[in-house]
């Protein structure tokens, strides 16, 4: 199991999103000055802190199925134990495997934008459909794994979560910060959850996007302009508080000393060495990873 030991909140928070980040099915945090980072009631206001941190609209957030928590506090020393068990849809090495493949639908996007007129963010996804519409449909098995974006790239095939969390893994990489939106979408006599994504471009306000319909759209579901936005909100429906960024601390700067990856905000540690795939996903941002074709590990 990887440990992560911290002891400010920023700490905390970096623990948890380097966690999340590299899809470890289990590992746990232990804080050390407790009280300092979460205050008089450290086990219940940690507890409060996950939660929130645990339904930000990220990758991690839309590719697993839950997650169960262990918390140990002792007075004495001081000390909080984090243990956390995330039914996450893939593995460390399917996460990289997955990074690769988003930078080579990443690399193709960027080329069929180049093709096409203009310069307005509309041109790239416009080209980011277009690559979606060459290499994927939407299909339905009722298996667990239509929600996963290791599936879709995998097989080619997949349901709304799974675009939508491929989505977050290509279009940052094109300078395109994404978050994952649920809701309700279809005809007021056949509606159902759905999932798509929510854009942040330079310079304007947030953009919804829906890819998935899009596949069988001549253009993809958008709020670009007042126009599109009453037309998708004429068959979606969704919290507003979603339209929040998903705010991510900078990746921390690891050195490595044996077993162990130090930053000034976090140390790393297992028992038995990393796996290359785990020491990348820890110690990279996300969208280096693999970028251009090339593996980080």
């Amino acid at each position: 199991m990887i440990v992560f030991s911290v002891d400010t909140p920023t700490g905390f928070v970096s623990a948890v999103d380097l966690a999340k980040g590299a899809f470890l099915p289990r590992y746990q945090v232990i804080c050390k000055s407790a009280k300092a980072i979460f205050g008089a009631d450290p086990k219940q206001r940690s507890y409060a802190a996950l939660q929130k941190m645990m339904g930000t609209g990220d990758l991690a957030d839309c590719q697993s199925s839950g997650y169960r928590t262990r918390l140990a506090y002792l007075p004495g020393e001081d000390l909080l134990y984090l243990t956390v068990k995330n039914e996450c849809f893939f593995t460390p090495d399917r996460a990289v495997e997955l990074h690769r493949r988003a930078a080579r639908l990443a690399k193709e996007t960027a080329r069929r934008a180049a093709a096409l007129p203009g310069d307005d963010p509309g041109r790239l996804i416009r080209a980011y459909q277009q690559t979606l519409r060459a290499h994927f449909t939407y299909r339905q098995t009722g298996a667990a794994a239509d929600y996963s974006a290791y599936h879709l790239v995998m097989n080619g095939h997949g349901v709304c979560q799974a675009f939508a969390a491929l989505t977050l893994m290509v279009l940052p990489r094109l300078g395109f910060p994404c978050r994952y939106v649920r809701g309700t979408a279809g005809t007021l006599w056949d509606r159902g959850s759905h999932a798509w994504n929510l854009l942040f471009l330079p310079g304007r306000a947030p953009m919804h996007a829906d890819f998935t319909f899009g596949l069988s759209r001549p253009e993809t579901p958008t709020t670009a302009t007042e126009w599109d936005r009453c037309a998708f909100r004429s068959d979606h429906q969704w919290a507003t508080e979603q339209e929040r960024a998903v705010r991510r601390l900078p990746h921390p700067r690891f050195l490595r000393y044996g077993d162990m990856l130090f930053s000034p905000r976090v140390m790393i540690y297992k028992s038995h060495p990393f796996t290359p795939a785990e020491q990348a996903l820890l110690t990279m941002e996300p969208e280096r990873i693999a970028f251009e074709g090339r593996t980080a590990v």
